[in-house]
């Protein structure tokens, strides 16, 4: 599972377990106040809990994983910008080695504009809004909405997790990814070699045969 570093401070699997048992024995809640005080209890700290839980997860992506992705987009356009630059500045070396004309290519790493990928800036961009259609859906006790529970304070609301916990360890899946690029290098000429060798034995079995065959005539 992605999220499996992650503990989140809200809803565990224990209240919603509660809020499960609530349910079920929601008619029996029915027939004394004292049970009726005692859901309402347990219905109203799980709505404020989840509307605190949808608040921590508003922060952690807008302060740690929008940030990210905004810093990773940017060192990724420089990087591309440059890579451009070098590939403009090879190609006008290997035009002038030819005797040819390079008036033409010139740079415009300036101009370079970024192709940004639709899915991941949808991601980083996109709100959740509700429509009228589903407010009018939405269940309430009422024939009026309830208000929605006051916002917990920045200060109060549970801390974000760390970038270490969200992402992983960055140098540790550096080097995995370079050991597995390296072990996949290894492996193709591995089977590069395997191959060639191979070949040659096909080569000289050919070339035997001839040779018998010369030989015979």
């Amino acid at each position: 599972m992605y999220l499996r570093d992650i503990k989140f401070p809200y809803c565990s699997a224990e209240e919603m377990a509660t809020l499960e048992k609530a349910v079920s024995n929601i008619y029996v809640d029915m027939q004394t106040n004292e049970r009726i005080s005692y859901a309402h209890r347990c219905y109203n700290t799980t709505r404020r809990r989840a509307c605190a839980l949808e608040q921590w997860f508003d922060n952690v992506i807008s302060t740690i994983i929008q940030k990210d992705f905004k810093d990773a987009k940017k060192l990724e356009k420089e990087t591309a910008k440059a890579l451009r630059q070098e590939r403009l500045r090879l190609m006008k070396e290997k035009l002038l080695e030819a005797g040819q004309n390079v008036e033409d290519l010139k740079e415009k790493a300036d101009d370079f504009e970024d192709e940004e990928e639709p899915e991941l800036m949808q991601l980083a961009d996109c709100q959740i809004t509700e429509t009228d259609q589903d407010k009018q859906q939405t269940l309430s006790p009422g024939e009026e909405n309830v208000p929605a529970p006051t916002p917990v304070p920045l200060r109060d609301l549970a801390p974000p997790p760390s970038q270490e916990t969200i992402f992983g360890n960055i140098e540790q899946l550096k080097k995995q990814h370079e050991k597995e690029s390296a072990d996949f290098d290894k492996a193709q000429e591995m089977n590069k070699a395997r191959m060639q060798q191979g070949l040659d034995e096909k080569l000289a079995a050919r070339r035997n045969r001839r040779n018998r065959q010369s030989v015979m005539e």
